[in-house]
């Protein structure tokens, strides 16, 4: 978070209030170089203006931060932050306080723009049209979303004909909204939610996907086949489990 601008953003202003994920709480890591503008608006999402200690939150409070959308705040055995948990709380700072969280704060779009090995997906997503880009922000009808992402070796290995390690727009099939959507389940499930049998659930596409988590996560497995390789990527509206094959309806 260092690399993205966030000790730069504290060094003048306030008082703030900063929720801070450590660089070991971001895994995989973020490269900030990918796209600095969405880099400094998940930077500015982390910083609420005004200084709020832990016994001054509250649960199911909202908070504004200094970009994106509100943050929602719960009180319990811990504070949470959206789906985060604060893990040190009221770090004193020369401008404000920071509370140490668990988790990035950025939805799934920006949380792949910024992701390596899923920059392709998020490119195909937002090329799709802004309805899809707007489901993959939004948390859906049951509090969040299961998006299982093609990383980008998948995707060059399906769509990559030139054979040149780029995807050209030529090669962006023209049904890709409806392909997207068949990636995402409107809930958020993680890899030990599923059991070790072959298990349905829904798609925004409407065919219905199959999970079995045994010896791992595998989606659809009398068809592609795909492996979860990259799970548990914990966003603001989800949850993002890297798959290594594209999945048809």
């Amino acid at each position: 978070m260092a690399e993205a601008g966030l000790v730069e953003t504290l060094d003048t202003g306030g008082p703030f209030t900063v929720f801070a994920p450590t660089n070991d709480a971001i895994s995989p890591a973020i490269d900030p170089s990918l796209n600095r503008q969405v880099a400094g608006k998940v930077v500015q999402h982390h910083v609420v203006d005004g200084e709020a200690t832990s016994d001054q939150l509250s649960d199911g409070q909202t908070v504004s931060p200094r970009a994106g959308d509100d943050l929602t705040i719960g009180v319990g055995e811990n504070v949470t932050v959206n789906r985060a948990t604060v893990t040190n709380p009221d770090a004193n700072a020369q401008n404000g306080v920071v509370h140490v969280v668990d988790e990035l704060l950025a939805d799934a779009v920006d949380r792949a723009t910024l992701t390596p090995r899923f920059t392709l997906f998020a490119r195909l997503v937002k090329e799709a049209g802004p309805g899809l880009e707007s489901a993959l922000r939004s948390s859906g009808a049951n509090a969040g979303r299961t998006i299982f992402a093609p990383t980008n070796e998948a995707l060059l290995s399906l769509l990559d004909s030139n054979n040149n390690g780029s995807l050209e727009n030529s090669e962006i099939p023209s049904g890709a909204d409806g392909i997207l959507r068949y990636h995402v389940h409107d809930n958020a499930l993680k890899a030990s939610d599923f059991p070790a049998a072959d298990t349905t659930i829904s798609s925004l596409q409407g065919t219905n996907l199959v999970i079995n988590g045994g010896d791992g996560v595998t989606v659809n497995p009398n068809n592609e086949g795909a492996g979860v390789t990259i799970p548990n990527v914990e966003v603001d509206n989800g949850v993002i489990h890297g798959i290594d094959a594209v999945l048809t309806p």
